[in-house]
């Protein structure tokens, strides 16, 4: 089909909710440069389908014996491998161990490749049919088990332990063993279904699955080539259907019965004395799992733990069955009742930039863009990043310097008028019966004797008194606060409110709401604001007596549904006028127009930033650090609270008193056209010391 894309060398790594598959591709680790360009070494691949095939197949598991971490030792299905697909021979004569029928044939096509096979041991007292064969063609089988190996740096020899008590001893330099298939239930497992104990294999399989999701061939239990293929066949034409495609496939049908059997006599471990591995990767035996049991380690997950079993770069893929299923007997139970442990994302190891992907740049960390974006490119905006958000620094005109337009910014605010977006203020909701007594614990000042529509500054601190936040708290009603963070706090400050009632005041009825990029706000700020914002168009009162400072009023601006808050960052008379996100670019036209006869100046951050420092206003993260306390920045008047609220017992500490601590204070040049340039030092000399002030 022209729009099907088949992607070889590709591994699903793990299985999401909402049938999202995650697929990485290997691609420069294959082909290297290619075309003329490097390619990347690995591709992610993110797919969310409408139906899921599972066809991952099936992994030969080890047995459990002594002397099985020797050099020599390998599964059944490797040799083969090795054999049919690159023509290596692992060994001059090979001994096989298994416990199941398929390592017959594995034994066969070994020998039918030119490789000596010195003996196979049988686990089971009844041999099958396969074993007639392999005696017909000279091959010793033996019915018994390997109980140790032999050699230094390599095998040598294998010691086994015939059923009637006999021990024998086989040269080999190759020991292949088999001890049934796992079937690769990851990628189900991680959709949400929940595995099932399959007796006659022992191993498990998948139960009913939770997602539109079907297992089919050797994950689903089905270990021959025919039952393999036709489970793919149904259950491919059974997705296509259920996808809403047209299906020429079979129609379900009952699968074919294979003529090879792959029931199993579970080993789980050869009872003899001797190191036996469980996984070979983190060095644990048998004896470990042993232990586990005696220290009541006993749930598969303390189990993995205190083993450190599939905890290595396999994830226990070839080890968990058998150490899980030990368990078992040990405790005298059945394999079904161990459990098993949870199969995490990725399946194998993955390239971490591949994580990574096309995350660079902007796309690594998203740059957010106020509504009115274009509007600020299109005057002139110079942007740069103000914690993730794009903000004009100053808008630029010809033959200006930055200095020169942030000069220019500052005198209108001081003079006439100025008006910038501050839509990425943090807004946030407190709502709820118990909303102003978890306030008073959030500000280290008072905020529940707030009357409604009024407003206050407020500072937050953590457990440590260091002051981590401010803002303007307005009361919307009775119970309900509107709580202002810094711009780089907002998504920061939401978090930290929560944890406070989820996780500590647990009795508070009070709701959380983030709603910052539910509101766009545009700020007019200096002497003439009242009269652009009465030209605008208002429906109440703007008088100083009726509306004054740190309160806010809630009608129609322009036309348009607003709340205006009455706060000031510059220490002129300034209004915050919120409106809906979409009413942005109407609201801003219709200032620009009311101020036109005022000469009204979009300002930038860095004329605010120099306005509010005139005026000594705090700014959290460039006036403070990790260490300032609210004391430091001279709010020791909070300790006269009664009540309590986060940091004020760290503000008593002796350490926090100190006399010697960096304290924020204001500073005047000498000259006063001075110009002191960002993050110059200013050193304070006295005649007995020196010290930096901040």
């Amino acid at each position: 089909m022209p729009a099907t894309r088949v992607l070889t060398n590709t591994c699903a790594m793990g299985y999401f909710d909402h049938n999202a598959i995650v697929l990485v591709e290997s691609v420069g680790e294959q082909f290297g440069p290619r075309e003329g360009r490097e390619l990347p070494r690995q591709r992610v691949w993110q797919v969310r389908a409408k139906h899921v095939v599972l066809a991952a197949g099936a992994i030969e598991r080890p047995l459990v014996f002594p002397g099985n971490d020797r050099p020599g030792v390998m599964l059944a299905s490797a040799v083969t491998q090795y054999h049919g697909d690159f023509g290596v021979a692992c060994g001059r004569a090979a001994v096989f161990f298994t416990n199941n029928d398929s390592a017959y044939a594995s034994a066969a096509a070994y020998r039918s490749a030119g490789g000596d096979v010195a003996a196979v041991v049988d686990s089971r007292e009844a041999l099958p049919k396969a074993a007639q064969a392999l005696r017909a063609a000279g091959v010793r089988v033996i019915s018994g088990q390997v109980v140790g190996t032999r050699g230094s740096s390599a095998l040598r020899a294998v010691r086994v332990r015939r059923h009637d008590g006999l021990e024998l001893t086989i040269e080999g330099d190759l020991l292949a063993v088999s001890g049934g298939w796992t079937p690769t239930i990851h990628l189900h497992c991680q959709s949400g279904g929940v595995p099932r104990w399959n007796e006659e294999h022992a191993c498990l399989v998948p139960g009913d699955s939770v997602q539109h999701e079907t297992s089919a061939g050797g994950c689903a239990g089905a270990f021959s080539l025919s039952q393999a293929l036709g489970q793919g066949a149904v259950a491919g034409a059974d997705a296509a259907r259920a996808a809403g495609l047209s299906s020429k496939g079979p129609p379900s049908a009952p699968l074919a019965v294979s003529s090879v059997s792959f029931a199993i006599d579970p080993l789980w471990r050869v009872e003899a004395r001797g190191k036996a591995f469980v996984d070979f990767q983190n060095d644990v035996t048998a004896d470990d799992v042993a232990l586990a049991e005696r220290e009541n380690f006993v749930s598969v997950e303390h189990l993995k733990r205190y083993t450190a079993l599939g905890m290595g770069t396999d994830q226990g893929k070839t080890s968990n069955i058998n150490a899980l299923a030990l368990m078992s007997q040990i405790r005298g139970q059945d394999a079904a009742q161990s459990g098993v442990t949870r199969y995490r994302f990725p399946y194998q190891p993955i390239a971490l930039s591949a994580f990574g992907a096309l995350n660079r740049k902007e796309i690594f960390r998203p740059l957010r863009r106020m509504p009115l974006h274009e509007r600020h490119r299109a005057l002139g905006a110079v942007f740069e990043e103000y914690g993730t958000w794009l903000r004009p620094a100053y808008y630029l005109r010809a033959g200006e310097t930055s200095h020169q337009a942030e000069q220019r910014e500052i005198t209108a605010v001081r003079t006439s008028v100025g008006m910038l977006e501050a839509s990425p203020l943090g807004k946030i909701e407190v709502i709820g019966r118990d909303a102003g007594a978890f306030l008073d614990r959030i500000y280290a000042n008072r905020m529940s004797n707030l009357g409604v529509g009024k407003c206050r500054y407020g500072l937050m601190l953590n457990e440590l008194g260091v002051v981590i936040d401010d803002g303007v708290c307005a009361k919307l009603g009775a119970d309900h606060f509107l709580v202002g963070t810094t711009s780089g706090g907002a998504n920061r400050i939401a978090a930290w409110l929560e944890e406070w009632l989820q996780c500590e005041w647990l009795n508070f009825n009070v709701v959380v709401a983030p709603v910052t990029q539910s509101w766009g706000v545009v700020t007019l700020t200096g002497p003439k604001a009242r009269e652009v914002l009465s030209g605008a168009g208002v429906e109440f009162d703007l008088g100083g007596e009726a509306f004054p400072h740190l309160t806010w009023r809630s009608g129609v601006v322009a036309g348009i549904a607003a709340r205006v808050f009455r706060v000031s960052y510059t220490g002129e008379i300034s209004y915050e006028i919120n409106v809906a996100p979409q009413n942005m670019e109407a609201l801003w036209q219709a200032c620009l127009y009311a101020g036109q006869s005022f000469n009204i100046t979009p300002i930038g951050i860095d004329a605010l930033m120099a306005l509010r420092t005139e005026r000594g206003f705090l700014h959290v993260g460039a006036d403070t650090d990790g260490t300032t306390t609210a004391l430091d920045a001279g709010w020791g008047r909070v300790l006269s609270r009664k009540d309590d609220f986060i940091g004020r017992r760290s503000l008593m500490r002796p350490a926090d008193q100190a006399s010697d601590r960096l304290n924020f204070i204001g500073i005047e040049p000498v000259d006063a056209t001075a110009q002191l340039r960002v993050g110059l030092p200013i050193i304070a000399k006295s005649e007995t010391k020196s010290r930096t002030a901040m």
